[in-house]
Order: C-alpha cells, then structure tokens, then sequence
C-alpha cells in the first residue's frame, strides 16, 4: 500500500514550457545574437525541418565571434550595447583588409557555433533526472523531444521553480 506522504513522481512536461524559441542553421551570428537579446534567452535549440540538429547559446556566439576576430584584421572592443551585458564593436585596421575580414565575421552563421547533436530528455522523462543531466554537463536548458520532434525546453529555472512549488 503506497505512503499517503509519497508524492508523484514529477516528469519534465511537468516544469517544460512548450513554446520554445528556435534558431535555423543558415541564421547569421550577429541576428541570433539579437534574437536571444530581445528575448531575454541565453541560448536556443537549433531547428531544421522540424528537427533538432543542434542548441545555441550565447557563450558559443561569443566565442565564435572572438575566434574569428582573432583570425581577422579587426579588433573587438566589448562594448554594452545590448541587454546581452557583452557584444563586440568592430574596429577596422587601417591595412585594407578590413572590409574582407568584416564580411567574412557576418557570413558566420549559427551552424558555426552550435553544439550539434544535443543532449536531450522526453516529456515522460523524470524532472529529477533531467536536472541530473542539467546539473552533471553543466547545461542551462536541454530540449525536449517527443517522437522526433521539439516540443518543449526544460531549464535549470524551470526545474528550481517546479521544485519550489512542491
């Protein structure tokens, strides 16, 4: 006979939230960066024909941006322009190579930066399992799939607040 004290067992689509904003492969760096900063988001899942193909985040932009200035003839300045806290200003070299390698920063595009093949977990997944893997690969959020396709986002703030409310 089951304890009265016993609570259910929580699952993801318990705490997800099923209206997730995603981000196509071919989106440039510079408009992802947007996309998340007028959101609010720190990161997305990276979506093609309704297909998971990778997850985005604002750490992996950066560093792709710092990267490939880095490689370049431009020097980065941080800069806060957007509600992001970091972004980079471009500053041309005077050796002629800068509208080249400015044009080559903007053909990056998210495919460049994201993390293919995500980890990610089902709406019956158990929350405490979730947070498990949130917690052990040090995510921020890990998409939900159900027969293929995204159907949700579960972050660590979904899963402390979910948590809280028990």
């Amino acid at each position: 006979m089951p304890n009265d004290d016993e609570q259910p067992t929580m699952k993801v689509r318990d705490a997800m939230v099923s209206e997730v904003l995603s981000l196509a492969p071919d989106v440039s760096l510079p408009e992802a960066a947007q996309t998340l900063a007028n959101a609010h988001y720190s990161g997305a899942p990276v979506v093609r024909d309704d297909e998971v193909v990778g997850i985005i985040s604002e750490a992996d932009i950066l560093t792709q941006l710092m990267d490939a200035a880095r490689t370049s003839s431009l020097v980065i300045l941080p800069t806060p322009l957007t509600e992001m806290g970091v972004t980079a200003e471009f500053i041309p070299t005077t050796d002629g190579r800068q509208a080249e390698d400015l044009g080559s920063v903007a053909k990056l595009t998210v495919i460049d930066a994201m993390t293919p093949q995500p980890i990610s977990v089902t709406p019956e997944s158990e929350l405490t399992e979730a947070a498990q893997i949130l917690i052990d690969w040090q995510f921020n959020r890990v998409p939900v799939i159900d027969n293929g396709k995204l159907v949700g986002i579960l972050t660590r703030g979904d899963v402390l607040e979910k948590l809280v409310q028990r």
